[in-house]
């Protein structure tokens, strides 16, 4: 959550110290071939701005491949994407419509990470992705963090931590503290 190489991505891309405002977790079951998500963006509001202003890290807690359910990421999506790329019924998630991404495909095709355990993969919250078929016997999990830029005015999200939990000492390589090795 506080990994100092994000935080210095964050402060770059975002400005200076952003927001921490979101924590979620991310699985693609294992065993399900053939199951993918729409192609979306994780912004369900128009208009929204052009300019960077929310980061999800996601932290990889399994190896990610293809071969076992990797998210599908269309990459420079978030520099061109607008509101009315989406689908505008009513009560839908923010999917891309299909002549939009068929026209991005012949552009940029999406690409699926190849990142061992422990990588972090770090994304625009404009970027269009989508969850994947995961074949493979095992399930495959991330944690997603949000960053948001100071100057977004965001009155809904919110996310109180207690620094004194969070914190732990780093000792001889490990992290300790809170009772027991983590």
């Amino acid at each position: 959550y506080l990994n100092p190489f994000v935080i210095q991505v964050m402060n770059a891309y975002l400005g200076a110290r952003p927001r921490w405002n979101f924590t979620t977790g991310n699985t693609a079951l294992a065993n399900t071939a053939g199951i993918r998500q729409p192609v979306h963006k994780d912004i369900a509001f128009a208009p929204h701005p052009r300019a960077p202003f929310y980061v999800i890290a996601n932290i990889l807690l399994d190896d990610f491949s293809p071969e076992n359910g990797a998210t599908e990421f269309w990459l420079g999506t978030h520099a061109v994407t607008t509101s009315e790329d989406q689908d505008p019924t009513e009560g839908k998630l923010p999917n891309i419509l299909p002549e939009v991404v068929e026209a991005r495909r012949k552009i940029r095709p999406p690409v699926q990470i190849r990142a061992k355990k422990g990588s972090i993969a770090l994304r625009d919250l404009r970027t269009w992705h989508a969850g994947m078929p995961n074949p493979s016997g095992e399930d495959r999990m991330m944690l997603a963090v949000g960053y948001q830029a100071r100057w977004y005015p965001n009155y809904t999200q919110r996310l109180k931590v207690s620094a004194k939990r969070m914190m732990r000492t780093r000792v001889s390589g490990r992290w300790s503290g809170g009772g027991r090795e983590r």
